[in-house]
C-alpha cells in the first residue's frame, strides 16, 4: 500500500513538472509574435582592386508590438584576402541610430550593435552604412559575397532573429589594367636655324643683284639711243653724198 501511495506521488510530481515546462514553452512561443526584416543595399556591384563600397543596412516589415524596435544585433563576414580589414571608422550610422562594431581580434570580431534611444522604430529605416576597399594586389577576376549573419532583435521580451542577408559581388581585375601606350613616334628633326651673319650677307648679295639688273634694264635704252642717232646720221651722209654725186652728174650731162 504505502509502494502503491509512493509510485502515485512520483507519478503525479512527474507530471506536474511537464505540465510546468509545457505552459512555459507554450508562453514563450505565444509571446514570440514580432516580426522584422533586414535589408542591405550596395552602392555598386563590380569593382577593381582599390575601389570602395558602401553598403547600407537597414529595417523593413516591422512587426514588434506597440514598442517597435529600439536595438539591433548582428555578424559581418568578408573575405579578408579580397577586402581590406573593416575598421569601428568604416561605419557610419544613421536616423538616430548609434552603431558600435568590434574590430579587435577576438571571438567578438565582426559584431556589432545599434541602438536607437529616442523611440521604439516602427517604420521601415535605415541604421548604419559600412565601407569596404578591395586589396590592390588581387591577381585574378573573382567573385565575392559580404555577409550579414544572426541579426536579431527583440520585442521586450523575446528574441527575434531575422536571419542573414548577403550581397554579392564581382572583383574585375582586367578591367583594371591600362592600356599599354605605342611607342612614340620619332619626332621630324627641327630645321637648324640658319647663321644671322650668313644670312645677312645672303640678303645684302641679293640687293646688289637686284640692283645691278636695275641698273641694267637703264642702259639699254641708253644704248638704243646711241645706234638709232649713228644710222640716221649714217643715213642723212649717205642721202648727201647721193644727192651730191646726182647733181655732179647732171652738170656733166650739161
Amino acid at each position: 500500500m504505502k509502494n502503491k501511495i509512493k509510485k502515485l506521488i512520483i507519478i503525479g510530481m512527474i507530471m506536474l513538472i511537464i505540465s510546468t515546462f509545457a505552459i512555459t514553452v507554450n508562453a514563450e512561443t505565444e509571446g514570440a509574435t514580432g516580426t522584422f526584416k533586414v535589408t542591405v543595399t550596395a552602392d555598386k556591384t563590380e569593382l577593381k582592386p582599390g575601389e570602395e563600397i558602401t553598403i547600407t543596412v537597414g529595417i523593413s516589415d516591422i512587426n514588434m508590438g506597440e514598442n517597435g524596435i529600439n536595438t539591433v544585433e548582428g555578424k559581418i563576414e568578408y573575405n579578408k584576402n579580397l577586402f581590406e580589414e573593416i575598421k569601428s571608422s568604416s561605419i557610419q550610422s544613421l536616423n538616430n541610430w548609434t552603431t558600435t562594431y568590434n574590430d579587435e581580434e577576438s571571438t567578438l570580431n565582426g559584431k556589432f550593435l545599434s541602438i536607437n534611444l529616442s523611440s521604439g522604430v516602427k517604420e521601415d529605416t535605415q541604421i548604419f552604412k559600412v565601407t569596404l576597399k578591395v586589396k590592390q594586389e588581387i591577381e585574378n577576376t573573382t567573385d565575392a559575397q559580404i555577409d550579414f549573419k544572426d541579426v536579431t532583435s527583440n520585442d521586450g521580451t523575446n528574441l527575434i532573429n531575422a536571419g542573414a542577408k548577403s550581397v554579392k559581388l564581382k572583383i574585375n581585375v582586367e578591367s583594371n589594367s591600362e592600356p599599354i601606350p605605342e611607342d612614340p613616334k620619332p619626332e621630324d628633326p627641327k630645321p637648324e636655324e640658319p647663321n644671322k651673319d650668313e644670312t645677312k650677307e645672303e640678303t645684302e648679295s641679293t640687293i646688289n643683284k637686284i640692283a645691278d639688273k636695275t641698273q641694267s634694264n637703264k642702259d639699254i635704252p641708253k644704248a638704243g639711243k646711241s645706234i638709232i642717232m649713228f644710222f640716221a646720221v649714217l643715213l642723212v651722209v649717205i642721202v648727201i653724198v647721193a644727192l651730191g654725186i646726182k647733181n655732179r652728174s647732171m652738170r656733166d650731162i650739161k
